[in-house]
Parts: C-alpha cells; sequence; structure tokens
C-alpha cells in the first residue's frame, strides 16, 4: 500500500507543495531557521539535505512542506520504519495548512485504508473523508486529485459525496497547533 501511495504522490503531488495558501505561511514558527522554507522537490533530496531529524524539527516547528516530506518518509520507511499512523497525522498536518499536497495524499490514505477494510461500517467514514481531501486538493488545481475525486463520485453512495463536499465547504485552512491534526467526523 505505502509504495502505491508514493509513487502516486510523486507522480503529481510534490510539484503542488509550494501552492499552500499563504495563511500557511503565517503558522511557520517564526525561528531563522523555519523561515528558511524547504525547496527540494522529492523527500529524498530533502532527507539528503537536510536529514530526518531536521525534516522532523522543522515539521513540528509547522513547515507544512517539511510534515509531508516526513509522511511521506514514513509511508516509504525510507529513512524512518513505515508507520501508516505517523504517515497520516504528518500529512494531515500540512494538509490543514492548505498544502494541495497533502491534501491529495490524505485522500489516498483514507481511500486506500478504505479499501483495506473489511469493516462496512468503516467504509463510508473513510471514503466520505477520500473524497473531502480529493476535493480539496482538485479546487487548487491538483489535477491528480480531481481524478481520484471524481472516480470516487461515480462509484460511492451519491449520500456519502453529499456529505463529502459539504465538509470540503466548510472547510478552512489552519496554521493553529490547536486544529493541525483536525479531521471532521464524516
Amino acid at each position: 500500500m505505502g509504495k502505491l501511495i508514493f509513487g502516486l504522490c510523486l507522480l503529481g503531488a510534490l510539484a503542488a507543495c509550494d501552492k499552500a495558501p499563504q495563511a500557511a505561511v503565517a503558522g511557520v514558527s517564526q525561528t531563522a531557521n523555519a523561515q528558511q522554507r524547504i525547496s527540494e522537490n522529492s523527500p529524498t533530496d530533502a532527507v539528503d539535505k537536510y536529514g530526518f531529524p531536521e525534516l522532523l524539527r522543522r515539521a513540528g516547528d509547522g513547515d507544512p512542506r517539511a510534515q509531508h516530506f516526513v509522511a511521506v518518509a514514513y509511508l516509504m520507511g525510507t529513512t524512518v520504519p513505515k508507520n501508516f499512523d505517523e504517515a497520516a497525522r504528518w500529512a494531515r498536518r500540512a494538509a490543514n495548512q492548505g498544502s494541495s499536497a497533502s491534501q491529495f495524499l490524505m485522500g489516498l490514505i483514507r481511500r486506500d485504508d478504505a479499501l483495506a477494510d473489511n469493516d462496512l461500517l468503516a467504509l463510508q467514514p473513510k471514503i466520505t473523508l477520500a473524497y473531502m481531501w480529493f476535493n480539496l486538493a482538485a479546487s487548487q488545481g491538483h489535477e491528480k486529485a480531481k481524478q481520484e475525486r471524481d472516480s470516487l463520485e461515480g462509484n460511492a453512495d451519491p449520500r456519502w459525496i453529499a456529505r463529502a463536499q459539504k465538509l470540503s465547504a466548510e472547510w478552512r485552512p489552519c496554521a493553529s497547533a490547536a486544529c493541525a491534526d483536525y479531521e471532521p467526523t464524516p
């Protein structure tokens, strides 16, 4: 599952990392190190240049690009052991700041989690959240997110899609630690 998510992430998500709204910039720590934005185009380049501990520190300071790269590192297990929960946590933090790459990644995580789950009661909330995250990324011009969203729209219960669209409309970017880990209840 991690390889699929990582492959899709690299195919279209990383170029969108720089497109986070200006509101995300306001939430970044004002320390000199946090002001120096990470400019690499891949997690591997970022880890090679900064090292994982530095990326993790910057992610903790609120840098959405570092948060995205940390999420991908946890999904891949390249510099740290694979950890799906940590990957989702860091991707969600960047997604909540408006990173379309991380919103797309959260959509993939929620969709793949739903497809891997044998619990039909858990399917609806996960698909609803996947659609919401894809929809948010697509609204910023993320083409792969638009394709994924449209695919879900053609295959999911229309009530789930209506709920996901409502969640998307109500969503607001957040750069505060108080809402960094927020994900709505579908």
